[in-house]
C-alpha cells in the first residue's frame, strides 16, 4: 500500500496509516491468524432476540424514517431497521456489548433521555430547545448552575441553535443532566471570544 509503513512478524501482518503520510487521524490494519491446531469456539446455542420493539416515550421527538425504536432490559436503543435481522443473528451467538444509538433508559415510569438523545441528528423535536446565553451555556456547561424552564419535564438546552444536553425541569428549578464527567473543571475566563460560527 503506497505511504503506508508495514508491520509484518511470523504471526501479525498489517500496515500503519499516519496522520502526517495519510488524509485522517491515522490508524492501522492488520491480520491475525491461528495455529492450525487451535481449536475454533463453538458458537453459541441460538437464543430468542434480547431487543424487543418499543416505542420512544418522549412525545415531541420524531423518528426518522428507516430507524426504530428497540428495548433491551430498561435501555432503549436506535436502530436501523434494516439491520434488526443481522443484529439479531450476532446476538444469538456473540455477546454484544454495545448497538446503535442508547436514546434513555426506564426507571419505572419514568423515561430518562441520554445525552447521546440530545446530541444526535437523527431524531429531532417538534418542539424548539431552550436557547441560553453564552454565560449560561458556560455555567450549563460546568455543571453550576441550571437555566430554568417554566414547563414541567425534560427540556432540551442550546446555545446559538447548537444542542447541549438536558435539564429536567420542576417549573421554578431545574437540575443539569449534563454529563458529570464532561463537566468544564478549569476556571472559566471572563472574556471569551465570540465562536467563529456565530
Amino acid at each position: 500500500l503506497e505511504g503506508a509503513a508495514p508491520l509484518f512478524s511470523k504471526q501479525v501482518k498489517g500496515y500503519r496509516f499516519f496522520p502526517h503520510l495519510h488524509k485522517g487521524e491515522g490508524f492501522a490494519a492488520m491480520i491475525f491468524r491461528k495455529p492450525d491446531d487451535h481449536p475454533a469456539k463453538p458458537l453459541r446455542p441460538e437464543k430468542r432476540s434480547v431487543f424487543q420493539k418499543a416505542e420512544l416515550p418522549l412525545d415531541s421527538y420524531n423518528i426518522p424514517q428507516g430507524r426504530a425504536c428497540f428495548q433491551y432490559k430498561d435501555t432503549l436503543f436506535g436502530l436501523s431497521s434494516r439491520n434488526k435481522e443481522f443484529i439479531d443473528y450476532l446476538q444469538k451467538h456473540l455477546r454484544i456489548r454495545q448497538v446503535g444509538g442508547e436514546w434513555g433508559t426506564l426507571k419505572g415510569k419514568n423515561f430518562i433521555p441520554s445525552h447521546h438523545l440530545a446530541m444526535s441528528y437523527e431524531v429531532n423535536s417538534n418542539e424548539p430547545a431552550m436557547s441560553v446565553s453564552m454565560d449560561d451555556a458556560l455555567n450549563y456547561l460546568a455543571r453550576r448552575n441550571a437555566p430554568t424552564h417554566p414547563q414541567k419535564g425534560w427540556q432540551q438546552v442550546a446555545y446559538n441553535g447548537l444542542s447541549l444536553g438536558w435539564i429536567k425541569s420542576m417549573g421554578n428549578r431545574s437540575n443539569n443532566s449534563y454529563p458529570k464527567e464532561w463537566a468544564i473543571r478549569m476556571a472559566i475566563p471572563q472574556e471569551i471570544p465570540t465562536p467563529f460560527w456565530v
